[in-house]
């Protein structure tokens, strides 16, 4: 289910330099106001709730070590959400491979004087961490003007950090923008906007899959680049702020969401760690405060019993989870719609909680349900479209239906190839998937397991 990064056990890590000894790279005012109002965000109550202890700003460093050595010790540090943002200039070597620079980087010599990317990934890939979130607002090379790059031969491939998500503000032919006179670069200040003022007639909260999406959506409309997603997994589902738009009247307020959001994250922390019965405890009090006195639907009172609903589920109680589940879906469905992304993200749940009761024939019925809304709204070649084809192609895989889910990931993989390039990690999953369901006997000691995609 969708839910916010545990506090305590959550790091980020904002990078940037806004000046430089180098007289060839360009300054970037704007960097430093980026790495402030991006920490602002992620401690507010509104927002990822982080400790301030827990949110690190490297503005202007001199030294790679000085950040290598806090990478290492933040990475290593916590064990639900690590997040690194670097804004500035991208470097590429005369190997072709990307360096982000610091204060001191020299533009003769990114190898000695810029950080090694390659450092970065292969460090972030080793956190204990289950959720991993790169955001890069840079392009890769010195030359700026209003844009900070147009160089074309960084490879994306380099970005890529297994088990984590990876953004860019740009393709790699592309330059980032960090136009003269703004208060930040371009990318990050719409990222910024959506994460303090909200998107209109979205979720609950803001995952990261809706704000790329809407990412995507604004800066196309401002003939901006368009950012670029690489990675995988359920850290898309991860709440990052409150969506702070809302045209609901009171007592439905934001003072209220901020407070439904903090017993939620505590209520949720407790679950995480492993305490689900009293979690669910936490929540069902917290749903008959707020359900009550506002309504059984107003948008806090939803998202408390979505919450309560996947807590019972946890608990053991997979049979009330899923009535559950299906009244939320029945709800959200004459609030918001059949297929807005409230009533999806339930139908998902609800989808979920079938599979896991073994009512696989059900669960199927949903989730084809779920893929018929992705597939009106975004296309078939959409990331959110293709993961709800991968959960039914697995769903065939572990109720029994061998043949099926072969059949299934052999399509998933060419529709794969066809959205992302055949080099795409995803495409090979899929095959992989193919070639296990195919086998003589996907029970074998010695059968590679089935792997779950990167988008």
């Amino acid at each position: 289910m969708t839910r916010f990064p545990i506090s305590q056990d959550s790091r980020a890590i904002l990078l940037g330099s806004s000046s430089f000894t180098d007289p060839r790279l360009s300054s970037i005012p704007a960097v430093s106001r980026n790495i402030r109002e991006f920490r602002r965000l992620l401690i507010s109550p509104y927002g990822s709730c982080l400790p301030a202890p827990n949110c690190s700003t490297l503005d202007d460093i001199d030294t790679v070590s000085s950040f290598g050595l806090a990478l290492e010790a933040e990475t290593a540090a916590c064990q639900d959400l690590f997040l690194l943002y670097f804004a500035g200039h991208g470097l590429i070597d005369d190997q072709g491979a990307l360096h982000l620079a610091i204060r001191s980087t020299n533009l003769q010599y990114p190898h000695w004087t810029a950080i090694p990317y390659a450092l970065v990934r292969r460090t972030v890939s080793r956190s204990p961490a289950r959720n991993r979130i790169v955001i890069l607002d840079c392009c890769f090379s010195g030359r700026a003007l209003d844009a900070m790059s147009d160089e074309t031969s960084a490879l994306l491939g380099q970005l890529e950090i297994a088990g984590a998500i990876t953004l860019t503000s740009a393709p790699a032919n592309s330059p980032s923008f960090a136009p003269q006179g703004e208060t930040f670069t371009a990318f990050s200040g719409i990222l910024f906007s959506l994460l303090g003022r909200g998107i209109p007639d979205g979720t609950t909260v803001l995952t990261l899959a809706a704000l790329f999406t809407e990412l995507q959506q604004r800066m196309a409309r401002q003939g901006l680049p368009q950012p670029q997603r690489m990675g995988s997994g359920n850290v898309e589902l991860l709440a990052l702020a409150l969506n702070n738009w809302s045209t609901t009247p009171a007592p439905d307020t934001l003072d209220q969401r901020g407070l439904l959001a903090q017993r939620l994250r505590e209520a949720l922390d407790r679950g995480h760690r492993g305490d689900w019965g009293s979690a669910r405890a936490l929540l069902e009090r917290l749903v008959a405060d707020f359900a009550r006195p506002l309504g059984e639907t107003t948008p806090v009172s939803l998202m408390a019993r979505e919450a309560l609903a996947h807590a019972t589920g946890q608990a053991g109680d997979t049979r009330l989870a899923i009535q559950m589940y299906r009244t939320l879906v029945d709800d959200h469905s004459e609030r918001f719609g059949t297929e807005d992304h409230n009533t999806l993200a339930v139908l998902d749940g609800l989808a979920h909680w079938l599979g896991s009761s073994g009512d696989t024939d059900e669960a199927l019925k949903v989730l084809n349900q779920l893929y018929d809304s992705r597939l009106r709204k975004l296309g078939r070649h959409h990331p959110d479209a293709l993961g709800v084809r991968w959960q039914i192609a697995r769903l065939h895989g572990l109720s029994g239906r061998a043949a099926a889910a072969a059949e299934a990931f052999t399509e998933l993989a060419k529709e794969y190839a066809d959205a992302f390039g055949a080099a795409h990690p995803d495409v090979a999953a899929a095959r992989n998937n193919a070639t296990y369901w195919s086998g003589p006997s996907t029970s074998a000691p010695d059968s590679p397991s089935p792997e779950d995609p990167c988008l």
